[in-house]
């Protein structure tokens, strides 16, 4: 027997350990994020402890990814293998993440537009789309195209101090930036005058900035600039998160699309 039909047990859930990086990494690639499948060590330390996988017996029919921050939840991955979808995995999988949310009140991911049996899967749960997100691609020269920043316009690294200013000023959820920080990544940040009005979480072993917000696109151009010395190649990768005057002055510098989702959210 093949195709869902053949998975007629009831689908467990369990944690992840690290022995079960090789389903991981069959996994990962059904993403189509284009990135490279994280290390060995990377899935130990980062991304194990805050996954759980969906078994039939010793067979592994997918994975959830996430992230607790203080009142949401983000799911960073949900896979399930091919031949075991419309099985149940993925709704099992989001069940026992609200059976177990704790303090949450939101969850939210992404995902991409063209992928419908999982925008009707997170609509039927409660998520709606929020905004839309570009992965893009742009060098540090095509930067030098934007507009510059005015004068006292500073970047770098971020106070932890600004850290909850700068989730209230650029509307990011509360308890993102320590995770963060905790998870290694490079907090730079932009202040004008008195405010911050960029941020960029930067993980050099990916490499690439996620999330990466600014107030105008002269605020991205300092916040690049920010970037710029923790940054081994040429060019940056960043998230463009329903910003449209970030979006178009990134499109006519020449950046490369890499990636096209929707960012879905709802009450858990």
């Amino acid at each position: 027997m093949r195709g869902p039909a053949r998975y007629l047990q009831t689908v467990d859930i369990r944690a992840a350990e690290a022995d079960d990086y090789p389903a991981f990494a069959a996994l990962f690639p059904e993403l189509e994020s284009g990135d490279p499948t994280p290390k060995l060590q990377k899935w130990s330390d980062e991304i194990a402890p805050q996954t759980v996988l969906a078994v039939v017996g010793q067979e592994v029919l997918g994975y959830l990814f996430y992230q607790r921050l203080h009142d949401d939840i983000y799911v960073r991955h949900l896979v399930v293998a091919p031949g075991a979808r419309r099985a149940g995995a993925g709704r099992a999988l989001l069940g026992w993440l609200r059976a177990h949310k704790g303090r949450a009140r939101r969850w939210r991911l992404n995902v991409k537009p063209g992928n419908v049996p999982a925008v009707a899967l997170y609509r039927s749960v409660g998520m709606e789309v929020a905004h839309w997100s570009l992965a893009l691609r742009l060098s540090f020269e095509q930067w030098s195209t934007f507009p510059e920043p005015a004068r006292g316009v500073v970047s770098g690294l971020l106070d932890p101090e600004l850290d909850a200013a700068a989730e209230r000023a650029l509307g990011l959820p509360e308890g993102q930036v320590a995770h963060a920080r905790a998870s290694r990544r490079v907090v730079v940040g932009v202040i004008d005058g008195a405010e911050v009005v960029g941020l960029a979480l930067f993980d050099p072993g990916f490499p690439g900035a996620f999330p990466f917000r600014a107030r105008t696109p002269a605020h991205a151009r300092a916040l690049a600039e920010g970037t710029r010395p923790h940054v081994r190649e040429d060019d940056l990768q960043f998230v463009v998160e329903g910003d449209e005057a970030l979006r178009a002055a990134s499109l006519a510098a020449g950046a490369v699309i890499r990636m096209e989702t929707w960012h879905m959210e709802g009450p858990i």
